[in-house]
């Protein structure tokens, strides 16, 4: 098909001599960096730290973090018909801010102000900072942009850039992932199949969207440590456990909810089936799990629901699976998008969803830095769409830490899916 020739995208805004080609993004880090301009897809990563520390102390181990981990010194680029890729950039000068953990604001506010600023385009940096630093208790904000790093990246960062700052040795550069088709052993992704014409780069389409909301929520020791024998007992995970209580929970306090099938995506973290375990980037998938309202009416057990979501995650956790999941991804870059016209960024509307639950892992009690030692790690991710409501998930001695962020709020669906879980845990196991 003959198309007009495309015109140059604005994505250099920070001009320099080109750097070493890292990696070309897949089809969901390209779904991230076309969506970030219109309507951000944030991770961030919050920790509440114990220790006394300087101001300096955290700027040591910021220069060794960005000497470790490749996209902190790295931009996103995009030529017209080429499909954008991560390339080395060490004139990035990443964002530090400093305040006092006197006078800073509650971690809601926190979380909800550090996730709201969009990296737009990624040719400026692709990670910032927010220290609230206090001589003896500090808080770390680590905002990242999706198409370079993943939420388990975040951890890793935190975790050695808090190390850095006790004056431990934070280990050996890391080498930037090639793209998972590379991994796979897939083909290299095909051309696009439509370019972008000059007409349609002069498209602008920016909805007014509301502002992202986040709130922080724990699940006690006790109540997960009930939870988790429970789980093993229903032969199923805590992630079905969770996607079963958010989706009951929801039906309850959304008419909308109860009428439609709901749709919960779950990232899949292909680094073990890969391979590739301790590396920094994207190697991930989404799962989606489609409840009907048949399910409700029926009035499907708690555990049933979460065992079927477990068998048909496992699905997802096979070579097989992350083949269909990349070869799914690429639909949604078929053709050449516009960043200015929200319109493009998901034309097929593959990847609408109500819900999504993000679990980032159990970190143990592993998180104690010389004379440092992080109490609280609090991770959420935002997307454009306004109904859909995100829940990030870790577990930190044995504390499930939650948060819950959105742009239109289901309000009480914490509260709610808590109560559905301490229910499901405690009730009498069936003969």
């Amino acid at each position: 098909m003959a198309v007009t020739k495309p015109l140059p995208l604005s994505s250099t805004s920070h001009p320099c001599e080109s750097g070493e080609k890292l990696s070309e993004l897949g089809g969901l880090q390209e779904h991230f960096w076309l969506a970030e301009h219109t309507g951000s897809h944030l991770a961030i990563l919050v920790a509440e730290v114990e220790g006394s520390t300087t101001v300096n102390d955290w700027r040591d181990s910021l220069a060794s973090l960005q000497v470790k981990y490749p996209a902190l010194a790295a931009r996103l680029r995009k030529h017209p018909g080429e499909r954008p890729y991560l390339e080395s950039f060490p004139e990035v000068v990443m964002d530090f801010e400093v305040f006092s953990y006197e006078v800073h604001p509650d971690l809601d506010s926190i979380l909800s102000d550090r996730i709201v600023p969009s990296f737009e385009f990624g040719d400026g940096g692709l990670a910032r900072i927010a220290l609230y630093h206090g001589p003896t208790r500090s808080i770390v904000v680590i905002a990242a942009h999706h198409a370079a790093s993943d939420g388990r990246t975040l951890v890793m960062m935190m975790r050695d850039l808090v190390a850095g700052a006790s004056g431990n040795d934070i280990g050996l550069p890391l080498r930037a992932l090639p793209p998972l088709t590379e991994l796979l052993g897939m083909p290299s992704p095909e051309p696009y199949t439509n370019l972008l014409t000059l007409e349609e780069t002069a498209l602008r389409s920016e909805p007014e969207r509301p502002a992202v909301k986040v709130t922080h929520h724990k699940l006690g020791a006790d109540e997960f440590s009930v939870l988790l024998s429970r789980c093993k007992a229903e032969s199923t995970t805590v992630q079905g456990a969770l996607v079963a209580a958010f989706i009951l929970a929801g039906r309850e306090l959304s008419e909308f909810w109860r009428s439609r099938p709901v749709v919960c995506l779950s990232p899949i973290d292909y680094r073990s089936l890969l391979g590739v375990e301790g590396s920094a980037g994207v190697p991930i998938g989404v799962h989606p799990t489609v409840s009907t309202p048949e399910e409700t009416k029926k009035g499907i057990r708690f555990w049933d629901l979460a065992r079927a979501t477990k068998s048909d995650m496992l699905k997802s956790q096979t070579k097989e699976g992350a083949i269909a999941g990349v070869e799914y991804a690429a639909r949604f870059v078929l053709r050449e998008g516009n960043p200015y016209d929200v319109r493009t960024v998901d034309p097929e509307h593959l990847l609408d969803h109500d819900l999504m639950v993000s679990n980032y892992g159990n970190y143990g009690h592993d998180m104690q830095f010389g004379s440092l030692m992080v109490r609280a790690l609090y991770p959420a991710v935002t997307f454009p769409m306004k109904e859909t409501q995100s829940i990030s998930l870790l577990t930190l001695d044995g504390v499930l830490h939650i948060t819950h962020s959105s742009r239109t709020r289901l309000t009480g669906l914490w509260d709610h899916a808590r109560e559905l879980l301490i229910a499901a845990s405690t009730e009498t196991v069936s003969k």
